[in-house]
């Protein structure tokens, strides 16, 4: 009996034994389940922060940034009084390129108007002109390309009438009475061709689609009595 008693008293504590290493492995699974988790949960809160570290970072840098703009924008008042010399010249110019021209387009010491009530043939163009106190326009080769932007940017397609007509083998300025060459690389392609008779008279093409094509020649002949264009005056 107290054999046996012996035997299920050896054998009861490793039952229970057993019993408890079952139950620690339990809770020490638990255990690490529960710190792979947080630890997860952890690595997340760490990228979290991370990101919230580099932005910044970022605001940092772009501190930086402003800092060396604001450093840079000193040196340039250092050299306040050069500036403000040059910005009162450039508006000493504009100033007095609106008294010299206004309602115009100035290019150039050139001043020129364009007369949009109506359009006219070159004689009716000619007195528009006069009615306003100016001149039909010769605008020099230097300027014309330029002029011919402009009045595309600002009255966008159109033909306009400028002082020059056909003396029967050239054309000719009117009152420079200047030759203007029917080799001139500012005749538009085809132009003036034969028509060079005083029966024709020289207009400024202006339109969007020429202009991208060919934006150096701005000339061509057209006939004296069309009544299609606006007179360019200056």
């Amino acid at each position: 009996i107290h054999l046996m008693m012996l035997v299920i008293f050896m054998n009861g504590p490793r039952k229970s034994t057993n019993i408890q290493k079952i139950q620690h492995q339990s809770k020490r699974h638990q255990c690490q389940t529960t710190f792979r988790k947080y630890r997860t949960k952890s690595k997340c809160m760490k990228r979290v922060l991370r990101i919230s570290e580099a932005l910044r970072a970022k605001s940092y840098i772009m501190r930086k940034m402003l800092v060396k703009f604001c450093k840079k924008i000193r040196k340039f008042a250092k050299k306040r009084v050069e500036s403000d010399n040059i910005l009162l010249n450039i508006l000493l110019i504009a100033s007095e390129d609106q008294i010299r021209c206004p309602d115009g387009i100035f290019v150039s010491s050139q001043c020129f108007k364009v007369l949009r009530d109506q359009t006219s043939n070159w004689t009716d163009a000619e007195e528009q002109c006069q009615s306003q106190g100016l001149v039909l326009a010769e605008p020099s080769d230097t300027v014309v390309v330029t002029v011919r932007r402009i009045l595309l940017e600002k009255y966008g397609n159109g033909s306009f009438w400028v002082n020059s007509k056909g003396n029967g083998s050239n054309f000719v300025w009117q009152r420079r009475s200047m030759r203007f060459d029917s080799n001139n690389s500012l005749w538009s392609q085809g132009h003036p061709g034969d028509r060079v008779n005083p029966r024709y008279c020289l207009s400024l093409l202006v339109s969007s689609e020429y202009w991208m094509s060919y934006p150096g020649q701005p000339y061509y002949s057209h006939d004296c009595s069309d009544i299609d264009q606006y007179p360019l005056c200056e």
